[in-house]
């Protein structure tokens, strides 16, 4: 992923995570006469007043690239930036409480449905498996937890 900005300010952001108020979107664009796959992700307040946004091309040769890998792609990217927020939410793991969450979104319901799996049944067979490994990882270490919505 090559594209991250935010808000000039993300104080609220964090504090949103605290309180379990925060959203986070994520949408996977596949591109067929190029083969080209996508995603953009945001990590937002309720008002969309602060926010961390992050996208771009996702890697892997021509024929890998497909709807869902794009949808994976922006998961992980999504993932990567909560994970990295941690230590910004509290000074130790002890002060994440158990009202630390974040709504996560997704259009993609077969991606989204690899952010919850076991570790151990991820199968190195498994079509994207590049992506999907790191991304269970992520999502299973998560220092807080996520409540995961389908939309369309």
């Amino acid at each position: 992923m090559s594209h991250l900005t935010s808000s000039p300010s993300i104080s609220d952001l964090l504090q949103a995570i605290r309180d379990g108020t925060a959203l986070a979107v994520s949408d996977g664009s596949f591109y067929p006469l190029t083969r080209i796959g996508a995603a953009a992700w945001i990590i937002t307040t309720p008002d969309q007043k602060e926010w961390i946004e992050g996208g771009g091309v996702l890697p892997g040769p021509p024929l890998t690239q497909d709807p869902y890998r794009s949808e994976l792609g922006g998961l992980l990217g999504m993932a990567v930036c909560l994970s990295s927020m941690a230590t910004l939410i509290g000074p130790s793991a002890n002060a994440i409480t158990t009202s630390c969450a974040v709504t996560t979104a997704c259009d993609g319901l077969s991606a989204l449905n690899k952010v919850n799996i076991r570790k151990e049944t991820v199968k190195p067979t498994w079509k994207n498996f590049d992506l999907i490994t790191p991304l269970v990882d992520l999502w299973t270490d998560m220092p807080f937890p996520t409540k995961l919505q389908h939309v369309l």
